[in-house]
């Protein structure tokens, strides 16, 4: 993810004939291409960016190798902030943030070092389904429980579903919702409802059945 990441996308869909491949196979044979996540290992993100960089080097001409790195920190934004000031900016670099990161100047502007606009944004690998759900023993059982009990939601930060969709619905439905960030991934999350640490969280359900 950084201000010129599309020439990845251009240099593949741009239709310059074969002078214009052949020149990008060159530019790409040999190559490593990295696919930076924003988040922790085992996460939802980290466990589609590794499915991508499987299959994404056939479509590459030149086929370059394609690796997974993780930088998590800030719920994506060091990985951002650091791919937007130093690059590289050839192609050979794309960020794999939170979904929530296109919003991030408007709702944490003290800690975003990037202009969205100025991003080249890929797409998605999926569409998802969120899910939100507690431990066993927590004491919120029902979505009732909401209106009269204080969940406390373990997240990684803003920008995650796990903070802004229970922000968004203590908004909109009154829920009470105490939120704990600072987890690396979700499996961290899953080890700190074990250690009653926090009740719950919300997740991609793909997420969900990749690491249950």
């Amino acid at each position: 993810m950084t201000r010129h990441l599309l020439a990845l996308l251009l240099a593949l869909a741009a239709g310059g004939g074969a002078r214009a491949q052949g020149d990008v196979a060159e530019f790409y044979r040999g190559k490593v291409v990295r696919i930076v996540v924003g988040v922790g290992v085992g996460s939802g993100y980290d466990i589609n960016a590794r499915l991508l960089a499987r299959h994404l080097s056939k479509y590459i001409p030149g086929n370059p190798s394609v690796i997974v790195q993780n930088q998590p920190g800030a719920g994506s934004l060091t990985m951002t902030n650091q791919l937007y000031a130093a690059g590289p900016f050839d192609g050979t670099a794309v960020g794999a943030s939170f979904n929530g990161l296109p919003t991030a100047p408007l709702l944490q502007p003290g800690g975003v070092r990037f202009e969205a606009t100025k991003i080249n944004w890929l797409g998605s690998t999926n569409r998802e389904t969120q899910a939100m759900y507690v431990w066993a023993a927590s004491p919120i059982q029902k979505l009732d429980d909401l209106t009269t009990k204080e969940m406390i939601v373990g997240a990684q930060a803003p920008g995650s579903t796990q903070y802004d969709y229970p922000k968004l619905a203590g908004k909109l439905f009154g829920w009470k919702f105490k939120i704990i960030t600072g987890y690396e991934a979700t499996p961290k999350i899953h080890l700190a409802m074990e250690r009653g640490e926090v009740h719950g969280t919300w997740a991609n359900w793909s997420t969900l059945k990749a690491i249950a």
